[in-house]
């Protein structure tokens, strides 16, 4: 079964919310034993990624991403799989496991080329751009890649609110790319608007 075919219950939301804060008091084992009961697949793909976030050893760690990954596959298109996915790709992002991130993102880009929607196929590698922000780098160049390609054939408002939105995540990483996403806004007052937020969140990190 899906996600699209289960609907989304007040457990859903709460169980997630009943794991977070389990794992402020470090109760690691009741949090999994919670996240784990979570019958919607996208809570469920969140909480185990948030348990995971805390586990430790690493192979601890790999075992619940794992298991987060098996719970997002089961959702019901390509840009809720993907976009999901970005919570156990931000923890093995954030613990420095850049193989597992490569091995994992190659089937995630084969899922996602099979989102025929353009808007949901940005809406999915946004996310996929933000959660590299730190590296592995080859990875972030490479959604971005695809987020730019996405963007120029979208012709929604959402492809000029994407990258508005992303565009000062870039600027931090690689000024230049920065640039030439925003030469890719259509809205000549979105564009006016993110140089704006660009240069003042430049002059707040220079002070």
């Amino acid at each position: 079964m899906h996600a699209g075919d289960i609907p989304i219950k007040r457990e859903d939301v709460g169980g997630r919310a009943r794991v977070d804060e389990l794992l402020k008091s470090s109760d690691l084992n009741a949090a999994l034993k919670v996240a784990r009961a979570i019958e919607h697949p996208w809570y469920r793909c969140q909480s185990l990624s948030s348990v995971a976030a805390q586990s430790e050893p690493v192979s601890e760690k790999r075992k619940l991403v794992q298991e987060a990954f098996r719970s997002a596959r089961e959702c019901e298109n390509p840009n809720r799989i993907v976009t999901v996915a970005s919570w156990p790709l931000a923890v093995l992002a954030n613990n420095g496991l850049a193989d597992d991130i490569r091995q994992e993102l190659e089937p995630l880009l084969e899922i996602l080329n099979g989102e025929q929607n353009p808007v949901c196929r940005i809406d999915a590698l946004v996310r996929l751009v933000a959660t590299f922000r730190n590296g592995p780098m080859d990875c972030f160049y490479r959604v971005l890649a695809q987020f730019e390609d996405g963007c120029r054939v979208c012709r929604s408002w959402k492809g000029d609110y994407n990258l508005r939105s992303i565009a000062p995540l870039v600027d931090k990483v690689d000024p230049l790319r920065a640039a030439a996403l925003l030469e890719l806004i259509k809205q000549p007052r979105i564009r006016r608007r993110a140089f704006k937020e660009i240069g003042d969140a430049r002059a707040e990190r220079s002070r």
